[in-house]
């Protein structure tokens, strides 16, 4: 069964292989994800505690249309195009931040 939380997201925990994680309302608690495949649509999340391992994204929605946005930009602009993700943690989310592997982005 579903867990969900006060907010109404659903909360992911535990270790999780191998899986498909849908990132729009979902609460990550502490949990590790190993080669997973992580669909993110561009709504709302939270985290209190992620690891990723050997993980890739995949967009979707409003979150793809971003990404298309940014690659257009880049090749008409001639600015170089999407490089690395960069994050301005909060100062007490640095330790989560610090236990994130890199991930992968998938073109649809």
């Amino acid at each position: 069964m579903e867990q969900h939380n006060e907010d109404g997201k659903s909360v992911i925990s535990g270790k999780h292989k191998d899986e498909t994680i849908y990132v729009d309302n979902a609460h990550f608690d502490d949990c590790i994800l190993q080669r997973c495949k992580l669909v993110f649509g561009g709504g709302e999340f939270t985290v209190d505690g992620i690891r990723l391992i050997d993980c890739e994204v995949q967009f979707t929605n409003e979150a793809a249309n971003t990404i298309t946005f940014i690659k257009l930009f880049c090749d008409k602009s001639g600015v170089p195009g999407l490089v690395g993700l960069e994050l301005e943690p909060e100062k007490e989310k640095e330790d989560d931040i610090k236990n994130m592997m890199p991930i992968s982005l998938l073109e649809q």
